[in-house]
């Protein structure tokens, strides 16, 4: 008996959502078109938008990946000059105030002194340059980008 009454109830709740369904796929919106014709036409715009959203997404990461290229070779030619250009120039002064310190360390002992302690400044900013060249561009990033 129960068995009986719980297939009635459902053969009547399966007419009813087939009915309802069937009449949902009638019903007229305001410009005279059926909904289910609405809702093919809105899905269709939302997957042409998708595809919209997600060429537009492959270009900014290909610009995002070209800007950090370049960014990269930047940072590697400005390394580059710091310690070619800049290191030749002070390690050239940095002779020069040697050759003058011993010059001097007979004949003038203050300023044999003095060409020292400018030996010295020079070597800390060597030592500068060196650091900064190396946070631009390490080298260990050559390395890795070899293999």
């Amino acid at each position: 008996m129960k068995l009986r009454l719980i297939l009635l109830v459902f053969l009547i709740l399966d007419h009813f959502n087939r009915t309802l369904e069937n009449e949902v796929c009638y019903l007229m919106d305001p410009r005279g078109d059926t909904i289910a014709s609405s809702n093919r036409l809105l899905e269709r715009q939302i997957r042409k938008r998708t595809q919209e959203i997600t060429s537009i997404l492959k270009q900014l990461r290909r610009l995002s990946g070209s800007i950090m290229d370049r960014q990269e070779a930047e940072r590697k030619a400005i390394a580059r000059e710091l310690h070619d250009e800049l290191g030749q120039l002070l390690m050239a002064l940095r002779m020069d105030s040697a050759w003058l310190c011993s010059r001097l360390k007979d004949t003038d002992a203050p300023a044999s002194e003095r060409a020292l302690t400018m030996g010295n400044l020079i070597d800390k900013i060597i030592d500068g340059v060196r650091d900064r060249a190396i946070r631009l561009r390490p080298g260990v990033l050559d390395t890795l980008c070899k293999k």
